[in-house]
């Protein structure tokens, strides 16, 4: 999973990693709370299904963060299915 932040004209990279047993990324950013701002993360998703046949090999969500805080973005993920909401 990568984590990008538009700034201005560009798209930078701001954190990435791997889920854990639990599904989750402790700490996506290394530096705590997202800075309101417009977000995209990126959920590389092929490898998770391998051999079992499925449609998404990536999923990506765009996001307007209006509060610095914590946020919680799960991705629920099928073979033919995906959704995603923003958690507590």
């Amino acid at each position: 999973m990568t984590l990008a932040r538009r700034e201005g004209a560009l798209i930078v990279e701001v954190g990435s990693g791997v889920t854990g047993s639990d599904g989750r990324i402790a700490n996506l950013m290394g530096n705590g709370d997202l800075e309101p701002g417009w977000y995209q993360i990126v959920f590389d998703v092929g490898a998770y299904f391998g051999s079992q046949q499925h449609l998404f090999t990536r999923v990506t969500l765009e996001l307007a963060i209006s509060e610095a805080r914590h946020h919680h973005v799960p991705l629920l993920i099928g073979p033919f299915y995906c959704s995603s909401y923003r958690g507590t």
